[in-house]
């Protein structure tokens, strides 16, 4: 009798578990609402835009938003609120109080631009690289000493491509210099490979 009634007690809590999910389901409570990502594009962010925004959001049952200041090439056309300048930081605190008057809650990515980490704090060693590779064909043996040529990028120049006021610049750091012995399959076996990096030295000059 103790174990059926055990099993009732469970079978009800069971029940009641159940009940409560579904109501969740029907009347979602505050924290189980979906956040999105807000774009703040080039710079043309007003308070009326704002305002707009995050009611229509708070409308659709949004919970919370998730700033992302970034440039588009199309659209819209670039206004003056440039990231962090004092019209920026003021529309940022409007929209904080405007999302705590309608309930949502904010936040917003680590700095500007679609990698949500850039800004003028990344030095060009720190930035996006591209992997670039040369090529030198020595007969031997021999002892080698020449300055190696600069890898050819193919003419790419990296950056910003959306006609923004993000610096350029260029930037190039040898990562290493390795000797392998020519063939004609494609397969060279890793004890073949020699690092030679610390006979480089600065001005470009192998040493070997």
């Amino acid at each position: 009798m103790k174990f059926l009634m055990a099993l009732l007690l469970a079978f009800s809590l069971a029940s009641v578990k159940a009940d409560e999910l579904a109501s969740s389901f029907l009347n979602p409570p505050a924290t189980a609402r979906p956040w999105v990502y807000w774009f703040w594009n080039n710079g043309n962010v007003t308070k009326t835009g704002i305002t707009a925004d995050l009611e229509a959001m708070q409308r659709a049952g949004i919970g919370g938003v998730i700033i992302m200041d970034v440039v588009e090439r199309f659209a819209p056309p670039p206004g003056t609120a440039d990231f962090m300048n004092p019209e920026w930081q003021d529309l940022f605190g409007f929209a904080v109080a405007e999302a705590h008057r309608l309930g949502l809650k904010i936040n917003m990515t680590n700095g500007p631009g679609w990698c949500g980490s850039s800004g003028p704090w990344i030095t060009p060693e720190m930035s996006m690289q591209t992997l670039v590779a040369t090529n030198v064909l020595v007969a031997g043996p021999a002892h080698f000493t020449a300055a190696l040529p600069p890898p050819d990028n193919g003419h790419r120049r990296g950056g910003d491509s959306l006609d923004s006021k993000v610096e350029v610049r260029d930037y190039y750091a040898d990562i290493a210099v390795l000797a392998y012995p020519a063939n004609t399959n494609g397969f060279i076996a890793p004890d073949a490979v020699l690092d030679l990096s610390a006979r480089l030295a600065a001005n470009g000059q192998l040493t070997w």
